[in-house]
């Protein structure tokens, strides 16, 4: 080992310790002191999700497709509330169904799956059918547009068609600025409309 060697290790040592003792070196908010907790403190260890409210189901819904003929025969001066949320779940607003008896003030929950307003497919073959039934039970139907959260809540029976019916637009008022309102509105009106008389 050379000398030149020899000193060029010593100051590589020396700038090594510097370097580490500046690397190491505690910032402001390391050395700031950190409060001690008084010894009977209590902490909130709960989760959100503890904290939510756990809903339960209120009542039974029902499949339009199972259980509408048999209930539209149990119910007296029945009536059809159609119930489409104001903004999509899925690619389409979906509708929900309420039957209700205009003499006893019964109702029954259907909720959003097989039905549709828009589109062309099984959703809305589904929605022809269910209104061709309405219209042999001779029920009365009206349209109405419901706040989406409204729609899941009652859908999920977490509340009373009393409470989502107070939510509830007319669908002929809806303020309508997409193509989607235009087309609900010519199917529903569609659907409702009396079935052409056969000629003899």
């Amino acid at each position: 080992m050379t000398p030149g060697d020899f000193g060029l290790g010593v100051l590589a040592s020396w700038l090594a310790n510097k370097l580490d003792a500046f690397l190491q070196k505690p910032t402001s908010e390391q050395a700031a002191p950190v409060s001690a907790q008084p010894a009977n403190a209590v902490f909130d260890t709960k989760t959100s999700r503890d904290q939510e409210e756990t809903r339960v189901a209120r009542f039974r819904t029902f499949d339009s497709t199972q259980d509408l003929e048999a209930l539209l025969h149990a119910v007296s001066e029945p009536v059809i509330s159609i119930l489409i949320e104001d903004t999509p779940s899925t690619f389409y607003r979906l509708p929900s169904m309420v039957l209700e008896s205009r003499v006893t003030g019964e109702w029954f929950v259907f909720p959003r799956m097989r039905m549709s307003f828009e589109g062309n497919g099984g959703g809305v073959r589904n929605a022809q059918d269910t209104f061709d039934l309405i219209k042999r039970m001779d029920a009365k139907v009206g349209a109405w547009v419901v706040p989406q959260q409204v729609l899941d809540d009652l859908d999920n029976a977490y509340i009373a068609w009393s409470d989502a019916r107070s939510a509830a637009v007319p669908l002929l008022a809806v303020l309508k600025g997409e193509h989607s309102w235009y087309e609900i509105e010519q199917n529903v009106k569609r659907f409702l409309a009396p079935a052409p008389e056969k000629k003899q």
